[in-house]
């Protein structure tokens, strides 16, 4: 039977990374804001594009260091504090602030960039996304393709419903829900970081 566990934490991930305050969201409402739909969902669409080398280069240094339980158990421990750091901001996210951008450069050349200049992409899947793609178990590379499909539809359709919502009313929108969920997620996360906690203590034969 497929664990579905990484489905779940790609889904919870994936939308708190697509709802969390930082460049990248700041771009897609700023670009939806100035120029429509159209420019805020290329924005949206960049992960899609700059993620895959970051994956590739973290699950090659994972794997030369699979073997030494203790490097796993400290990449696990700083997991789980990035983590909590990501609860923290949705517990404290009561504003979205953007900065209209003046240049002329495409918005999916400004998305590209901005991703691939936030160091959040890289540490996730250092020390989050990388340890859950090579969990060892029976259907790996099927939970595997499960979190990273279920994690990019949600990261990336939480951005494009954003832009959709934003296109709707351009001079601004309700931020209410948008709060309740940035709760409801970081409640969330505090779990999935006791987990990792647990999990890195284990490596550490500390538990």
């Amino acid at each position: 039977m497929i664990d579905l566990t990484s489905l779940g934490s790609g889904l919870v991930f994936g939308l708190t990374a697509g709802i969390s305050p930082g460049p990248l969201l700041a771009l897609v409402i700023s670009e939806t804001i100035r120029d429509g739909f159209r420019a805020g969902l290329q924005v949206a669409l960049a992960p899609l594009i700059t993620d895959l080398p970051i994956i590739l280069i973290t699950i090659l240094i994972l794997s030369k260091l699979s073997r030494s339980a203790p490097i796993l158990g400290i990449i696990t421990l700083v997991g789980a504090i990035f983590i909590a750091y990501l609860a923290y901001e949705c517990f404290h996210t009561a504003t979205l602030s953007y900065q209209p951008e003046e240049n002329n450069a495409g918005s999916l050349i400004k998305g590209i960039i901005s991703n691939l200049l936030n160091p959040h992409p890289y540490i996730f899947w250092l020390t989050i996304g990388g340890p859950i793609l090579l969990t060892p178990g029976k259907n790996h590379w099927i939970t595997s393709s499960l979190f990273l499909v279920s994690f990019y539809f949600c990261l990336v359709g939480a951005k494009i419903g954003i832009a959709a919502l934003v296109a709707g009313c351009r001079a601004g929108f309700s931020l209410a829900l948008y709060r309740k969920i940035n709760y409801i997620l970081g409640a969330i996360l505090l779990i999935f970081a006791l987990i990792f906690l647990h999990n890195g203590l284990q490596y550490l034969k500390i538990m």
